[in-house]
């Protein structure tokens, strides 16, 4: 009975452990993933530009979020501005939400290429239009 429970805690810890190195984890290790990652998703050029020019717009905050995984934030624009975002995610399927006094965004789903960019105008809808390609 005993080596059973053993391994049904050995195999939980192994499981824990793969799944906390599939979300890139915490600590000083998922940190340095995280800049590395920063790092080559600037060099590949690929960019997040959202407008918060609709009526009565405020501060939101603004945050990448892929069909599957977790969001990422990209940081917050003030009412009547625009701001471009280096994102080293990986190509693939997002939404891009914006969140603020006023309540929640979200826009479209669309697919992000490698050194593509991705623009929203908040005041023009949800579409999110996206330029570039996968070299």
């Amino acid at each position: 009975m005993r080596a059973r429970n053993l391994k049904a805690i050995a195999f939980l810890v192994m499981l824990l452990s793969a799944a906390a190195c599939a979300s890139g984890g915490g600590g000083a290790a998922g940190g340095a993933q995280t800049q590395q990652g920063a790092e080559t998703g600037q060099q590949q050029g690929t960019t997040v530009t959202v407008a918060n020019t609709a009526p009565g717009a405020s501060t939101v905050t603004v945050y990448m979020v892929p069909e599957i995984g977790v969001d990422t934030p990209l940081g917050a624009i003030d009412a009547g501005m625009s701001r471009r975002f280096p994102f080293a995610g990986a190509p693939g399927w997002y939404r891009i939400r914006a969140v603020g006094p006023n309540g929640e965004t979200v826009t479209d789903r669309f697919q992000l290429y490698r050194n593509s960019s991705a623009r929203w105008d908040m005041s023009t809808g949800r579409r999110v239009l996206v330029a570039g390609s996968d070299d």
